[in-house]
């Protein structure tokens, strides 16, 4: 039997005749195929074993980058990741690519209704989850950038290039992030149920199953997808650009999100092409192929990477017998201090080291305390000569005092604390300032609730008393208040900044050597 070559194929013996989604496929794709070439149209639809291993990889990466987070999460915290949106991006991709496999590997059988409704949950956590880890490390630039501005006494606008995102980062804030995931998933919900009704593409009641050709139903992640890669990739892009070597990871970072925007874009391109899904190449190609590349390279970079530069850093700690003491010296010697400064802005970590200063500072109101251990060897910059006062000592040790024996030194004092721990307090604890330390939840919430007891309860007897109550110095005596907080900030600095600063450092004094040495 001879085939008319012009003539196209007939519909595969292997389909469902009664399926109108198969029967739309078959008119879309029978133009691209002679009469005789069904078997070979039926296996574009079998997935490619290159397909199915790497989904697997990539569900098994996911799989293990939540329980990284989950286990390592203190680790990350010290490299200045945000451990939330890792953890919803992650949850996000693994979502997607489960529904990508299963979509494909059971062509004929899959219920459609799963897709739209997985597609309105993961997407918004994958591309509102991205933006804000991006979002994160260019608000880090711009808050070291600015703070090396003000401490170097120039103003702003001649060290830092305003790009397009610098507001958006001024004000973003995870929290802020999380509820506006939160409200687009619920809407797009909705938006699916709404559409579902109309029974287009499939049916609830039977459930439609086999070749799932969801259109409009995905309106909600399509207009999500394209503001992402024609909006705010390009937009960050440029803004790290201004960044390019001045601070860390900014190659890496930039190399990640020029392949995040090729991936996007081919899979956007794919996806709206209507007859792509006919030709072979999508057997091997298929439009989902180039996201799950892109939320592979993305954990790479923002959860493989930073677990590996830690391992190094510890690694490289022992090696060179670091200690923190070495970190302690760095402040008390000015010219170090500078250079270190310097460093800390390029690692992103420079709210550390001011809090360092401010920790002490506040520290130093408190050092002339009866039994007390001296922080005179620290920095110390507030006069502590009034602390001398039989009456303030005694005020600051532990148990109850009449508030008609509080003298003028005493309420100073008292006052000079309350002031100094309200600034640490705003600055460094309140989400939206500019030097908020990434620390975790359970440790600011620990801080949070110590410092309203404090200042609720000096208020109300200190500031407000009628002098009718004792005052229970313990509840006023908030000497402990931000230590755990400063121990975190420490091994912050010593493991993000301290490391390679004295790595360098070393470098710099044996190549000195060397030259001296040579004749």
């Amino acid at each position: 039997m001879e085939f008319d070559e012009n003539a196209s194929m007939d519909f595969p013996m292997n389909w469902d005749k009664t399926n109108p989604q198969a029967q739309n496929i078959y008119n879309k794709c029978k133009s691209h195929y002679s009469l005789g070439q069904e078997e070979e149209f039926e296996n574009i639809f079998v997935p490619s074993i290159g397909f199915r291993i790497i989904c697997g990889v990539v569900m098994y990466y996911n799989i293990i980058s939540l329980i990284l987070i989950i286990i390592k999460k203190r680790t990350y915290k010290k490299m200045n990741c945000n451990i939330q949106l890792l953890f919803l991006f992650s949850t996000g991709s693994f979502l997607s690519v489960i529904i990508f496999y299963f979509q494909r590997l059971m062509y004929y059988d899959f219920p459609c209704f799963v897709i739209p409704y997985v597609n309105a949950i993961s997407f918004p956590l994958c591309f509102f989850s991205s933006s804000g880890i991006i979002l994160t490390y260019l608000k880090q630039c711009y808050n070291n950038a600015s703070l090396l501005s003000k401490h170097s006494n120039e103003e702003n606008s001649k060290n830092i290039a305003r790009g397009f995102l610098q507001k958006l980062c001024t004000h973003f804030t995870e929290k802020n992030l999380i509820k506006s995931i939160l409200i687009y998933i619920t809407i797009s919900i909705f938006y699916v149920v709404f559409v579902s009704l109309e029974e287009k593409h499939y049916t609830l009641h039977p459930i439609s199953t086999g070749f799932c050709t969801i259109d409009y139903e995905l309106f909600p992640g399509s207009i999500l997808l394209l503001v992402f890669i024609i909006g705010f990739l390009p937009m960050a892009l440029y803004d790290l650009y201004m960044f390019r070597g001045n601070f860390s990871l900014t190659k890496t970072l930039s190399i990640t999100m020029i392949s995040t925007f090729i991936c996007v874009l081919f899979f956007a391109i794919t996806v709206f092409i209507s007859n792509y899904s006919c030709r072979k190449i999508s057997k091997y190609l298929p439009s989902e192929i180039y996201i799950i590349i892109f939320f592979f390279i993305f954990h790479i970079t923002h959860i493989t990477i930073p677990l590996i530069e830690s391992y190094n850093v510890n690694k490289h700690i022992k090696g060179l017998d670091l200690t923190k003491k070495g970190l302690y010296k760095v402040f008390d010697d000015e010219f170090l201090y500078k250079e270190f400064f310097n460093y800390a802005v390029k690692k992103r970590s420079v709210e550390y080291a001011l809090f360092h200063e401010e920790y002490m500072e506040f520290k130093s109101l408190f050092k002339s305390k009866p039994g007390g251990n001296s922080t005179s060897n620290q920095v110390s910059t507030i006069d502590t000569e009034s602390l001398k006062d039989d009456m303030i000592l005694s005020s600051l040790s532990t148990g109850t005092i009449m508030p008609n024996l509080l003298n003028k030194k005493v309420l100073q004092t008292f006052e000079q604390i309350y002031s100094k721990a309200t600034d640490i307090f705003e600055k460094y604890f309140k989400e939206d300032s500019e030097l908020e330390l990434n620390l975790p939840g359970k440790l600011v919430k620990s801080v949070t609730n110590s410092y309203y007891d404090y200042t609720i309860y000096y208020n109300r007897y200190v500031v407000n008393g009628t002098g009718e109550h004792e005052i229970d110095i313990t509840r006023i005596n908030c000497e402990s208040l931000f230590d755990d907080v400063h121990e975190e900030a420490m091994d912050s600095l010593f493991l993000n900044v301290y490391s390679s600063f004295a790595k360098d450092q070393k470098k710099i004094l044996a190549n000195e050597n060397a030259h001296r040495g040579t004749p």
